[in-house]
């Protein structure tokens, strides 16, 4: 399913790659330019898994009371896990980087972005993650420059 509440992104195609918006087909302008190979929404990250509910009555309202909804949430009822897929991502023997590209966050950014770092935070690993959250062309230059020096420190 495609995120249809993107505000104000104008979807586009730069090197035969089809972006979600401007800002990140620029950013993967950038990160080439930088000789950075970052791939674009290449991995998916399980948020939370799917269940089935089988202990919980559905009840919502129909008219000025409420009734329970087995179509809804019956007994066997599948709820569909969250994932994630990061705009960009880089993984070497050290490091996770990932870049997520937001012009104008919709409103249900504000939780996912705290389900994505408690997912990272969880993540059993030896290598440093590190997330950037540009929104702005002078943020992307930014971000570029940083995981440049990150990636320095790695050579030296």
């Amino acid at each position: 399913m495609v995120n249809k509440k993107i505000s104000n992104a104008q979807a586009t195609t730069f090197k035969n790659i089809d972006f979600k918006s401007k800002l990140e087909a620029r950013c993967y302008e950038e990160l080439l330019k930088a000789k950075l190979k970052f791939k674009y929404e290449a991995i998916q990250l399980p948020l939370m898994e799917g269940f089935r509910i089988n202990k919980v009555h559905f009840y919502h309202p129909v008219g000025k009371s409420f009734k329970e909804d087995i179509n809804r949430a019956g007994e066997y009822e599948f709820i569909r896990g969250i994932t994630y897929t990061p705009d960009f991502y880089f993984e070497n023997k050290k490091h996770i980087i990932i870049i997520e590209v937001k012009g104008y966050p919709n409103d249900a950014y504000r939780n996912k972005i705290k389900l994505i770092l408690w997912y990272l935070h969880r993540v059993i690993t030896k290598k440093k993650i590190y997330f950037f959250e540009p929104h702005s062309l002078g943020q992307i230059m930014e971000t570029v420059k940083s995981i440049q020096s990150i990636l320095n420190e790695e050579v030296r």
